[in-house]
């Protein structure tokens, strides 16, 4: 219902799932899906949603349930995204973990952070990598958030 009020209101949605140890995922998003501009399951979450194990596939299955745009968190290799400016690979960065803790969520905000920049989704799926890679760095995940300025260094852009 929340979501589909914030459709109505205008508003841009997306849906960061985590794992739903009852396997009761599909009968309790299907009504929502719709209602969502983007999603991102990493691609562990998307098989047990769809039954597919590619990121392609996963993809396909979620936007034909009703997903604008979806976007497949692959770790350190980055992301797959499909949407209706088209479908891409996005490549990680390459970085020395110390812990993943938060990076899924990490990426989901810098992502959804240059949309509403006004970003296209090349753009978003860079910064959002960056951010994810960047969280990796430290123990925690909140307390390892990166900040706009340590992406925008990491990228060597200057917020450019």
């Amino acid at each position: 219902e929340a979501l589909a009020r914030a459709k109505d209101l205008g508003c841009l949605t997306s849906l960061n799932v985590c794992w739903d140890t009852l396997d009761r995922w599909l009968p309790v998003l299907r009504p929502a899906l719709a209602y969502t501009d983007f999603m991102f399951p990493n691609l562990a979450e998307g098989a047990r949603l769809t039954g597919e194990s590619e990121p392609e596939l996963v993809a396909r299955a979620l936007r034909s349930l009703g997903v604008k745009t979806v976007v497949v968190k692959l770790g350190a290799q980055g992301c797959y995204v499909d949407g209706p400016e088209g479908a891409f690979l996005s490549p990680g960065f390459p970085v020395e973990v110390v812990d993943t803790t938060g990076a899924g969520d990490c990426f989901a905000a810098g992502f959804l952070t240059a949309l509403c920049r006004g970003e296209d989704c090349r753009h978003a799926a860079r910064l959002g990598n960056a951010a994810g890679a960047l969280c990796t760095l430290g123990m925690g995940g909140a307390d390892s958030a990166p900040t706009r300025e340590q992406i925008e260094d990491f990228l060597g852009c200057g917020g450019e």
